[in-house]
């Protein structure tokens, strides 16, 4: 099969397009017929021996979807070791079945940025209806579908971008405020983020290092 190899760990130059055997599933795992492959920028410290290094010879890569290939189950990924491949040997626990009318490439590309967005907006906070969302860097992936999760459980979206022309054009995206990043910090100059009486505020900080701070509460004055 084809597939994307590292030799040793370096810079974009150390990747290499070339055959290579199939994958042996182990216990637990199952062969899948890759699709689409999720690039993410934690393939660049793979392939750079930082963060998530493996030992290489190697193939990069860790998310997908595609086929598996004893049942025709269509399926997506995270955590699958090689995934820039024709064929992965994918651990059957963390397949994730991708439902009808869904492309794999919209499953490949959504998964992982999906889950953090759901883990922001449920998880480390749960939103309510009518709180106050401010959403940095809303212009990316992490950002649209958190400003989409926010608006779906009813809270009001700040959302900020580095400039107006990042403004997404898709009227499903549906923020409540967009506001280029100056503008947003001008805010927090003052003593209150948003016109109007939320029982709660909540700012998300979403890094363009692909961060996260912890979510902190803001209480606006009665004056």
């Amino acid at each position: 099969m084809k597939a994307i190899v590292y030799e040793h760990h370096g810079g974009p130059e150390v990747l290499e397009f070339k055959d290579v055997s199939d994958p042996s599933p182990r216990e637990g795992q199952v062969l899948v017929d890759v699709e689409a492959v999720g690039v993410n920028y934690r393939d660049v410290y793979e392939r750079e021996g930082r963060s998530y290094a493996v030992e290489p010879p190697a193939v990069i890569g860790v998310e997908g979807a595609g086929t598996v290939a004893d049942s025709g189950e269509r399926v997506a990924w995270i955590g699958a070791q090689g995934s820039y491949a024709e064929r992965v040997a994918a651990p059957r626990d963390r397949l994730v079945p991708v439902p009808d009318g869904v492309s794999v490439e919209v499953a490949a590309a959504a998964l992982l940025q999906g889950m953090t967005a759901h883990f922001l907006a449920s998880d480390s906070y749960p939103i309510e209806d009518g709180d106050w969302v401010l959403v940095h860097a809303a212009a990316g992936g992490v950002g649209l579908l958190l400003t989409q999760i926010a608006k779906l459980r009813g809270g009001q979206v700040i959302a900020t971008t580095s400039n107006e022309g990042s403004r997404p054009s898709s009227s499903g995206w549906a923020a409540s405020h967009v506001s280029a990043a100056l503008r947003i910090r001008r805010c927090f100059s003052g003593p209150t983020i948003a016109n109007g009486s939320p029982k709660r505020s909540l700012v998300f900080a979403l890094t363009s290092q692909k961060t996260t701070r912890r979510p902190r509460r803001t209480t606006r004055s009665s004056s």
